[in-house]
């Protein structure tokens, strides 16, 4: 690639930074690739790549490097055939014994086979025998002279067209306790097969002759290839091991049950030996633990949280044998995992109900009081509401309607329930909200709200000219009656008006147990001040605590004796004797009067005789 100068100055080309990496170019532009095998087709198929130039002047002549001109290429990199390479030597066999008891085989014994595959890039032919075509693999102790330890190994076959399989079998005389690798030539030649006799390794495509070396092959043995042609027996014992997902923590509660189940921590034995567990000696006086890596509490309610919140506990395993198979109990792996103690609140005793509980005095259509007291608790449960629920009908749910701060043990307590509706049924009870849980009342009291039942049976007696006796029968008191009472004595005279004569309230006892404050009312009065000769007519209302909610009862009516008195007539003596004489009147007509007749002789009162 070359550039031309009108002064015929001499030129310097430059190339790119990405391109100079992988060509050159000199002062008459010629591009050269810089480092032998530097292009593979198959990596990168073409390069775009920029060339600069300058004659070293400015316009002006003087010294200048800043480049003139560029011009852009694409150099293409054509396919060569190529001869097969190797692209992978590998120890693909795999050992029969397991020298350090880790579970993994990792040494060849006598008659093992000991396999290296050397794969190439592509499909290969063999020619002059397979014996010709060989394979060096130290075997034997690291020595820095490659011959002392080295074991010529002869082709077995190809394996898939591309891979020339090497077989070894182990020898008696065979030890490697490094582990084999596969020898190249030299250190510095990294040739890695050979092959004698005129025999050849060619691509099965072209015929070409592969290229026999390997560059970066292992220079010391590997860990899990050991030879030792010492030992002829393989199957030995291999010791147990606790997982890597065994458990390191485990919880159990506190004053749990002998017996009771903390967690297992189980070993592996890929013999599948019987396996023996044990504690260490402290854990042991508190836990113990069976063939399956069960650990469980020693003794009941031996476990305290409050006094030791946890425990290190040390398992230990083995199979009762040794790596040969012997008898022997030494101990082949240890787990160690931490025990917490969970706290577990102390149980308590049921709270007791409310057992006394019933209606008392007081309410209205609308409206119950209720009384109780509070039972004695167990220990350690203390109360912290007291609710009143009531349940309309029969049909749950409860409904809470009170929420009570507690009094002391044995206190009273009292709440009117309101809201009622007037005829329908409710049940009632007392919930005692508690530490132990909630306690209900056994007792459901039932109550009804109604009207008041008026008094009945009123009659009257014993009328005279000012006064008149009533009598009459209370309504019966049920649950649901209005309890505080009074009761109205009520007249009607001549100008048709209702008039309240006297007022009867209901007394209560002074003594008496909690439900048995019964009021006493009276069921009988005298209506004084009344006129002679006037019709009046009667009646008793009953008031409950709310006057709205009054009755009347039925009226009874009557008249009070005249109002003045008629004289005696037709009065005559007869049968006289010296000391007595019979007298003789009449009643007026009409009248049937309580009366007194006054006897009189000459102004001296000498007798009376009874109506």
């Amino acid at each position: 690639m070359s550039a031309t100068d009108s002064d015929g100055d001499a030129l310097t080309y430059k190339l790119d930074s990405a391109s100079d990496a992988l060509f050159d170019i000199d002062s008459s532009g010629a591009i050269t690739v810089t480092a032998a095998n530097a292009l593979d087709y198959e990596t990168k198929a073409s390069y775009t790549v920029t060339v600069s130039v300058h004659d070293g002047k400015n316009a002006a002549g003087s010294a200048d490097t800043t480049v003139v001109t560029t011009h852009s290429l694409t150099i293409t990199v054509t396919d060569v055939e190529e001869p097969p390479t190797i692209a992978s030597v590998t120890i693909s066999s795999t050992p029969s014994f397991d020298a350090d008891g880790d579970n993994t085989a990792d040494t060849y014994i006598r008659g093992d086979r000991i396999v290296v595959d050397v794969r190439f890039s592509e499909a290969v032919t063999v020619s002059g025998g397979n014996n010709s075509v060989r394979l060096r693999l130290d075997l034997g102790a690291d020595d820095t002279n490659l011959a002392n330890s080295r074991r010529v190994l002869k082709l077995k076959g190809i394996v898939g067209s591309d891979t020339l399989r090497f077989e070894h079998r182990v020898a008696k005389r065979d030890s490697d306790p490094d582990g084999v690798w596969v020898q190249t030539l030299s250190a510095t030649n990294a040739r890695a097969v050979f092959t004698v006799g005129g025999a050849a390794v060619t691509s099965t495509a072209t015929g070409d002759a592969a290229a026999l070396t390997k560059s970066g092959l292992p220079t010391r043995g590997a860990a899990n290839h050991k030879v030792d042609g010492s030992r002829t027996q393989a199957t030995v014992n291999r010791p147990p091991t606790f997982p890597a997902n065994a458990p390191t923590t485990l919880e159990v509660a506190e004053n749990n049950a002998a017996g009771a189940l903390v967690g297992t921590v189980a070993a592996t034995d890929p013999d599948g030996d019987a396996l023996t567990y044990a504690l260490d000696s402290a854990s042991d006086a508190v836990f113990d633990i069976d063939s399956s890596g069960a650990i469980t509490v020693t003794a009941a309610n031996a476990l305290d949280g409050e006094t030791k919140a946890s425990y290190v506990v040390t398992v230990s395993v083995h199979d009762g044998k040794d790596a040969a198979g012997a008898a022997d109990t030494t101990v082949d792996a240890t787990h160690s995992v931490t025990i917490t103690v969970t706290d577990v609140p102390a149980v308590l005793a049921p709270a007791e109900p409310v057992v006394a509980f019933d209606t008392t005095v007081g309410g209205s259509l609308t409206s119950t009081r209720f009384l109780w007291r509070l039972p004695s608790q167990p220990a350690g449960v203390t109360v912290s509401a007291v609710e009143v629920q009531v349940l309309p009908g029969h049909t749950p749910p409860w409904r809470t309607v009170a929420s009570l701060a507690p009094v002391a043990d044995g206190g009273q307590m009292s709440h009117t329930v309101i809201g009622l509706t007037p005829g329908e049924w409710y049940f009632v009870r007392i919930r005692l909200v508690t530490n132990s849980g909630n306690a209900d009342s056994e007792k459901l009291v039932m109550i009804k709200t109604g009207l008041p039942k008026s008094v009945t049976d009123l009659s009257v007696s014993n009328v005279t000219r000012t006064t008149v006796d009533l009598s009459w029968t209370l309504p019966r008191i049920t649950p649901g009656s209005p309890s505080e009472r009074e009761l109205r004595v009520q007249q009607r005279g001549a100008n048709g008006d209702w008039t309240t004569v006297a007022t009867l309230v209901a007394e209560y006892p002074t003594d008496g147990g909690l439900y048995d404050r019964i009021p006493s009312v009276p069921t009988s009065y005298t209506v004084t001040g009344l006129t002679a000769g006037t019709s009046y007519t009667f009646r008793i209302r009953l008031v409950p605590n709310s006057s709205a909610d009054s009755v009347d009862s039925e009226t009874a009516s009557t008249t009070t004796l005249g109002g003045s008195l008629n004289p005696a007539g037709g009065l005559t003596a007869s049968n006289p004797t010296p000391t007595t004489i019979d007298l003789a009147w009449a009643l007026s007509a009409g009248r049937r009067e309580r009366h007194q007749a006054h006897i009189r002789a000459e102004g001296a009162a000498v007798g009376a005789a009874p109506a």
